[in-house]
């Protein structure tokens, strides 16, 4: 199972937020302050990381960490 602090990780790795200690896994990005581009860099790096491709109904779900590893979750990873 994935848990949020693998997630959180790889957020972290692509240093689109400052200052990472203020980010919440479970408020959206847009309230952790990422843009939608942003937010499309991020979940490539998780389709990356675990080799999958998310489909645009989990895109549209995958609105924060704690969303994105319920997905991941949900798929047996």
């Amino acid at each position: 199972m994935v848990n949020v602090d693998t997630v959180a990780e790889i957020i972290q790795s692509q240093d689109l937020i400052p200052d990472f200690s203020t980010f919440d896994p479970a408020a959206t990005f847009t309230e952790n302050g990422i843009d939608s581009l942003d937010q499309m860099t991020i979940h490539l790096a998780v389709e990356e990381h675990f080799r999958i491709k998310f489909t645009e109904d989990e895109l549209g779900q995958a609105q924060s960490a704690a969303q994105i590893v319920a997905l991941l979750n949900a798929r047996g990873l």
